[in-house]
């Protein structure tokens, strides 16, 4: 799953202004699922609410309902080293902050279906955000779940996100897979979306597969590393 002035501001109770969000699951007992959203935001942006709105619906079952996540934990996650976090925009300094807010709580499904699509809705994105024709839109991201089997997704770590144009960083950005049920993993690019089945489009230049600026001979690639 993804993440990069204006003072009117889309705000919301949910989620006010964010950056980026990952939605994961962890298989529990049959139809219940820990389920694990993920919230960015700058640290020059409002804070987050304590709590979170999970969708969910299955269009095989014409079944669906929505469950309350509440915040687990919130802690700093800037691309800057550790020992300078003193001094990023979180702390009052200077330094481009980040932090992520993890939300928690266990869904049950009313019943078992092979097509559960587990969605959440925040508005607004960061008016901070550059690559995208339209500033403050929604961000929407979603999870699909077999709950005929034990299955879980395969959570992320490492930080989500890249700085241009700084000379102290490799020209690579590392997310880590944890998996432990020995399958193959398929990755691709998907474009940001505000609704389900509704992408937003990037500015001139951009694109899902293309989606910040490189140098002139350079492109935007997934590999994989052993």
């Amino acid at each position: 799953m993804g993440c990069l002035m204006l003072f009117l501001m889309c705000l919301s109770e949910q989620s006010k202004a964010v950056v980026g969000a990952e939605l994961s699951y962890q298989y529990v007992n049959q139809n219940e699922y820990r389920m694990v959203l993920a919230v960015y935001r700058l640290c020059s942006d409002p804070l987050p609410s304590n709590s979170q709105t999970l969708n969910y619906n299955s269009l095989n079952c014409g079944s669906g309902g929505s469950i309350t996540v509440n915040l687990d934990t919130s802690y700093e996650v800037s691309g800057i080293n550790t020992h300078l976090y003193a001094q990023s925009s979180c702390n009052g300094g200077t330094h481009l902050g980040l932090e992520l807010f993890v939300y928690i709580d266990t869904l049950t499904f009313p019943q078992t279906c092979t097509d559960w699509i587990v969605n959440w809705t925040g508005c607004c994105r960061s008016f901070s955000l550059t690559n995208l024709s339209t500033v403050g839109s929604p961000i929407y991201v979603e999870a699909g779940i077999n709950s005929t089997g034990a299955y879980n997704f395969y959570s992320f770590s490492n930080n989500n996100y890249y700085c241009a144009a700084d000379s102290m960083r490799d020209n690579r950005l590392y997310r880590t897979v944890t998996t432990n049920t020995g399958d193959s993993l398929l990755f691709n690019f998907s474009c940001p979306m505000q609704g389900a089945n509704n992408c937003l489009s990037h500015v001139a230049g951009l694109s899902s597969t293309q989606p910040f600026v490189t140098h002139a001979s350079g492109t935007v690639e997934l590999n994989h590393l052993n």
